[in-house]
Order: C-alpha cells, then sequence, then structure tokens
C-alpha cells in the first residue's frame, strides 16, 4: 500500500505550498521511493494503491511511476478509486480527525471552497481513462462510491474484491 502522504508531507514540511520547487522535490522523493521499489525482490506482493488522481498530465506521470513499479517487478496493479457525492466528500473534509490530523502534519485537504473547485474542475483518473499506462501490466480497478459506507463496510468490500480477484 503506497501512502501518498509520505511522499507529500516531508515535501511540504521542507518547501510549503505547491509551486515549481515544491513539485520538483516532490518528484524527487516519489524518484527515490519508486527505485526502492522496483529493486525490492524479497516480497511477493502486488501494489494497492488508493487515488485521487486526476486525468492531468501530472497525475497520469505520477501513476505511470506506480505502474512503471509493478512492470519492473511483475506484480500486479490493484487501483481503488474511492469515491463519494459531493455533499458527503465536504461533510468528512470537515470531520474533526481530518481537521486534527492536519493540524498535525498532515497535509490533508480541509477546505471546502478548494473541493468543489477540485471536483468541478478535475476528472477521476479511472480505469477507462488509464489503460495507456497499464496496458502491459496485470492491472485491477475498483471504483468504490462510499457515500453511504462506513469505513468498516467500505474496508469489507475491498476485501471482497481483493478475494473475487483471487488476492486472498
Amino acid at each position: 500500500m503506497i501512502d501518498n502522504h509520505l511522499l507529500i508531507d516531508p515535501v511540504e514540511a521542507i518547501i510549503p505550498g505547491r509551486g515549481p520547487a515544491h513539485h520538483t522535490l516532490r518528484r524527487q522523493f516519489r524518484r527515490v521511493a519508486c527505485d526502492a521499489l522496483k529493486q525490492e525482490r524479497s516480497l511477493d506482493s502486488a501494489i494497492i494503491m488508493t487515488s485521487c488522481a486526476a486525468d492531468t498530465p501530472q497525475d497520469r506521470e505520477v501513476f505511470a511511476e506506480h505502474v512503471e513499479i509493478v512492470r519492473v517487478r511483475k506484480i500486479p496493479f490493484i487501483a481503488v478509486n474511492i469515491i463519494c457525492d459531493e455533499e458527503t466528500n465536504a461533510k468528512r473534509l470537515r470531520s474533526r480527525e481530518r481537521v486534527d490530523e492536519s493540524g498535525k502534519g498532515k497535509t490533508k485537504l480541509v477546505d471546502t471552497k478548494a473541493l468543489y473547485s477540485l471536483r468541478k474542475d478535475y476528472k477521476l483518473l479511472n480505469r477507462a481513462n488509464m489503460t495507456r499506462e497499464a496496458e502491459d501490466v496485470e492491472f485491477y480497478h475498483l471504483d468504490l462510491d462510499t457515500s453511504d459506507l462506513s469505513v468498516q463496510a467500505a474496508s469489507v468490500s475491498i476485501a471482497s474484491f481483493l478475494r473475487d480477484e483471487g488476492f486472498c
């Protein structure tokens, strides 16, 4: 499981904001992490990525970097898009847990105005529009609408998907 914030948060601490220097450093952090994951051969595993990647050149590049790991290691890639309706998304964004986490060094989005803008301006990268990057790897994809699901129920749904695909 690749936690995006393990790569984003150190960069945010070094170069706050989302300017060119910040994005360059993020790319460098990802390259180091991806290179290490490409070389790790001791685990018989799959890459599982929960994503909020948009269908933009920058996010497609990040997605392609993750796909390259599985291509080199010859392991499966599992993309899970955890989605929900806008009202639920805004409510979760304002949750006490998320706001508290954000105050403790996590760079999670908590601004609902930014959320509404992102949802309006960007389309989520999904199976239909990511086939070019993943054409020659063992690729599994799940869009999971969690609008009416608890964390526990969402976990059960993901586990069922993995079991149905033969991973458990």
